[in-house]
């Protein structure tokens, strides 16, 4: 086994683990694609190994377990403090790779286990706009997520979801069925943000996000969401944002149990 992912299985703590990680990815990817016809775009954008940190979108509750299942690889994901003192599911969300963070300020301690998440060739779930979303729309995202690309050096992929608040709205107790999609943008490189300060560079990842979300909801036949242009940077199309899925047609040779890959396009990361 080659020693970057042998580093990658060295944060899941033993093989047991691994295998309910694996298990839980493989059934809930099932509920997902039976239920809400969830459907992939842009799978050969995501590297299958090395350090990464998935920057998403934050429509609701299903979107931790939604990419993780798509993803082909463990993930790591950041959970309220508040649920690891719930005895059972502190367990649980443990085996699946979750880590307390605290909400609210900083919190030095989940910084330093995601910096060892990264260092160890390991990938990171991230919702950088900080909730859940109580409109469906991207909010602006926070800097944490751009100091610790910098710090881990550390690639960023973009992830968008649309259709995740229908099924599950913040204002919503249980969810329902709903079409979902995901997209997995273009990487983007530590060295993209040299010459941006740090709200520069997140507002570069919120434009990024936006154009994404936007491309999904034309992709399912739903009104274009007019965001305002982000300081910046304007409100059209960005190049380093995704590129319509016909641009490089790539057979789905590998489907993931949860999706359709849909002519992902691949796009090389910035240099």
């Amino acid at each position: 086994m080659p020693a970057t992912r042998k580093s990658v299985w060295s944060t899941m703590a033993r093989p047991p683990q691994r295998a309910v990680y694996s298990l839980s990815c493989l059934a809930v990817g099932g509920v997902l694609s039976l239920l809400c016809k969830a459907r992939l775009y842009g799978r050969t954008n995501l590297p299958p190994r090395g350090p990464l940190i998935l920057a998403s979108n934050h429509q609701s509750f299903l979107d931790p377990p939604l990419v993780g299942a798509l993803a082909g690889r463990p993930l790591h994901y950041m959970a309220r403090e508040s649920l690891f003192r719930i005895p059972g599911l502190a367990t649980l969300i443990r085996i699946l790779n979750a880590f307390p963070v605290k909400s609210g300020g900083t919190d030095l301690s989940s910084f330093e286990t995601s910096m060892r998440i990264l260092k160890s060739g390991g990938a990171l779930l991230m919702f950088p706009e900080g909730t859940r979303s109580r409109d469906g729309r991207v909010a602006p995202c926070r800097s944490g997520v751009i100091h610790l690309s910098r710090r881990a050096n550390a690639p960023i992929l973009p992830v968008a979801i649309e259709g995740a608040f229908d099924a599950w709205p913040k204002s919503a107790r249980l969810p329902k069925p709903s079409p979902i999609s995901v997209q997995f943008g273009r990487l983007i490189c530590p060295t993209r943000f040299a010459d941006l300060n740090t709200r520069q560079a997140a507002n570069l990842l919120t434009h990024n996000l936006r154009e994404l979300h936007t491309h999904l909801s034309k992709r399912a036949g739903k009104p274009t969401i007019g965001y305002a242009a982000v300081d910046g940077f304007s409100g059209g199309r960005d190049r380093d944002a995704a590129k319509p899925d016909n641009s490089h047609p790539m057979p789905a040779s590998q489907p993931t149990p949860a999706a359709r890959i849909e002519g992902a396009s691949y796009d090389r990361p910035d240099s």
